[in-house]
């Protein structure tokens, strides 16, 4: 089973690459559950997880949102500016 994985902003250059496929048992229930497993996968993004948004679909979803396969997702990190 697979996990398709979009990064943008700094997560892309943390990782180095715009977008991952993420082998998996068994798949992740909802967001919160994939946000632990990435974390577990790709440790230099894991400090970032907690403000980085998720976006299925089109929207930008909260951790109790259900998954359903296929997944693909982006991780979009936090910004600022002035």
């Amino acid at each position: 089973m697979h996990i398709t994985v979009h990064f943008y902003g700094v997560l892309r250059h943390i990782v180095g690459a715009d977008h991952r496929t993420i082998d998996v048992v068994s798949a992740p229930e909802d967001v919160g559950q994939l946000r632990a497993l990435l974390g577990s996968t790709l440790p230099a993004i894991a400090p970032t997880l907690g403000a980085t948004a998720v976006v299925v679909g089109d929207e930008v979803v909260p951790d109790s949102t259900p998954l359903t396969l296929p997944i693909e997702v982006a991780l979009l990190p936090p910004v600022s500016g002035g």
